[in-house]
């Protein structure tokens, strides 16, 4: 062997050295950076989020588990965090840093099943960081199996978000909807009050866990009974004495046959190791304010919400302990051309016993003549966003067959019954696929064959 020959063999020793090394140790490496992973049937996201702005507000990363195989698969979540980052179960209750908590879940065959990570951010936390670690481990057939993600979140807290001091009033418009809950919903009234106590206002807008009470309140999105939908997760208090927590809305309602208030309710699971829940009183109350036609005035609102909500404007008040969706209405038709103050309120029962009382308020939404509205459900949506995407390949394939039969180019082609096509020219196109509500709750795909994007609904204000 040259002189040549051996150090080009000694080269390529240390490469495959380095291969190997680096194949060993990739997926630890990989770990500490990544959204993403996969593992057997199952791959797991945290999202990816803009960068942070406000110390102390609660960001909200989806989190999202695929389920590949053709059997349901349990997971046993685990997520901890540094010292300036601070995370919430799924009750709501704030788990002080740094530390840990595990939630269980089913994903259910050939499905998503879809949550949020909630944590909140100090001004220590810097980007360079590995702010949480999530480890998701199951069983796969006799084979134990983990997925470990360790995202990254970018901050930018010299911004702060101005937050309102007032209680802006809604409007339910006639024969359309008003959802109440969801993340960018801000403009209700907490309040906590102790059962032999008064009642204590929290800033409007407010979510997370109070400190002398631990009761607590986000805006977040989970399935139950693999139905995932939007919702408010909710404990009453229990540190110091049992209580109630409430959110208030302000809403004008519209002169209408009938006026509907719809809501799910459910509980959060419990694990072997903790002790049964006798679920809560979902509780929901409606204060007359004035008549629609006139303004009501800030010191009206401002008078409400300093009392605690009468007895005797009790609309609904039952308890529920399933861990499954249950649906409730209310009639508001009484209400009608009113502006209300609305109460949903949170009691630990009869008993007043709170142990394990996480609760979930989903969907919360307002109706008028409902016979004409109709709010999609998730299979529904999933069809629709289907239907779009097909259009739009069907479309993008030949556009001048459905030009052909176009009265006016300009107003696009028609495709299906909701979808019509767009050519935006320079191999551009758009497709657009009509919900019961218009372009509100449909969807558009914008893009060329090869690339594009699905644009879910339009937040019309």
């Amino acid at each position: 062997m040259t002189l040549f020959q051996y150090n080009k063999a000694r080269c390529l020793s240390f490469v495959a050295m380095a291969f190997i090394a680096f194949a060993a140790f990739a997926p630890s490496l990989w770990a500490y950076t990544c959204h993403k992973g996969t593992r057997g049937p199952l791959s797991s996201e945290i999202a990816e989020l803009d960068a942070l702005t406000v110390e102390g507000q609660i960001y909200r990363a989806a989190l999202t588990i695929a389920n590949s195989s053709n059997r349901a698969i349990k997971v046993d979540a685990d997520f901890s965090s540094i010292e300036s980052v601070f995370l919430y179960d799924e009750s709501g209750a704030e788990i002080t840093a740094p530390s840990s908590f595990t939630r269980s879940f089913v994903v259910e065959p050939n499905s998503t099943f879809k949550s949020d990570v909630p944590f909140a951010v100090r001004d220590a936390y810097r980007d360079a960081h590995y702010p949480i670690r999530a480890i998701f481990s199951f069983e796969d057939g006799n084979v134990e199996e983990s997925v470990e993600l360790r995202p990254v979140f970018a901050t930018d807290l010299k911004q702060f978000l101005p937050q309102s001091k007032e209680l802006r009033v809604l409007t339910l418009q006639k024969k359309s909807f008003l959802k109440l809950s969801g993340s960018n919903v801000t403009d209700f009234a907490p309040y906590w009050k102790r059962f032999d106590g008064e009642l204590n206002e929290l800033a409007i807008g407010w979510s997370g866990s109070e400190p002398e009470t631990k009761c607590s309140y986000n805006a977040t999105s989970f399935s139950r009974g693999g139905v995932n939908r939007s919702c408010w997760s909710i404990h009453p208090p229990y540190a110091g004495g049992p209580g109630v927590i409430g959110l208030r809305f302000a809403v004008a309602l519209p002169e209408a046959d009938k006026i509907e208030l719809r809501f799910f309710r459910a509980m959060r699971d419990i694990s072997e190791k903790e002790p049964p829940s006798d679920g809560v009183v979902f509780r929901v109350y409606a204060t007359p304010l004035g008549s629609v036609n006139e303004s009501v005035s800030r010191d009206v609102i401002a008078r409400a919400l300093a009392i605690a909500p009468d007895a005797r404007e009790i609309l609904l008040n039952e308890q529920y302990d399933g861990v499954t969706w249950s649906e409730a209405n209310v009639d508001l038709s009484q209400f009608s051309g009113k502006t209300v103050l609305l109460t949903f309120e949170t009691d630990p029962g009869a008993k007043r016993d709170t142990t394990c009382d996480g609760s979930f308020w989903g969907d919360v939404a307002l109706m008028a003549d409902p016979q004409d509205v109709s709010i999609a459900t998730e299979s529904e949506r999933a069809a629709l966003r289907q239907k779009n995407a097909d259009a739009f390949a069907l479309f993008t394939a030949n556009p001048k067959k459905y030009y052909e039969s176009a009265q006016c180019p300009s107003d696009g082609a028609s495709i299906d019954d909701v979808s019509r096509g767009f050519d935006l020219d320079f191999g551009q196109f758009a497709v657009v696929t009509l919900g019961s509500f218009g372009v509100c709750d449909g969807f558009v795909t914008i893009g060329s064959r090869d690339k594009s994007v699905q644009i879910d609904g339009v937040r019309a204000q």
